[in-house]
């Protein structure tokens, strides 16, 4: 079976797998830059040189190459994951509501 990494501008790898792989000993451990999926591509884009860094088949460009608005998404969930993370860890979510005398002061 040949190795099905997508090198940009040069087609399909086409070395032998390893064993019932998709992927040659070199791309199998190829990670995603984005997200860290397995990678089966290369970023596209190009300006004297190709970018090269490795992607998955759900993203088209790494993260150097997306535009503002998708790294401004990617900056909010990862500050929304930060504040669940803290939320989780540091408050006390055993307190009682229906305990109506944690509120009088006697």
């Amino acid at each position: 079976m040949k190795c099905r990494f997508d090198q940009c501008w040069e087609g399909k790898c086409n070395l032998e797998t390893i064993d019932d792989n998709l992927f040659c000993i070199e791309h199998c451990s190829s990670i995603c830059d984005v997200c860290g999926n397995q990678a089966v591509k290369v970023c596209p884009e190009a300006s004297s040189l190709i970018c090269g860094r490795p992607l998955c088949e759900n993203h088209k460009k790494c993260k150097w190459h997306c535009s503002k608005a998708d790294i401004r998404k990617r900056r909010q969930e990862v500050a929304n994951k930060r504040i669940q993370t803290y939320l989780r860890t540091h408050i006390d979510w055993t307190w009682d509501f229906k305990k109506t005398d944690q509120f009088n002061e006697d």
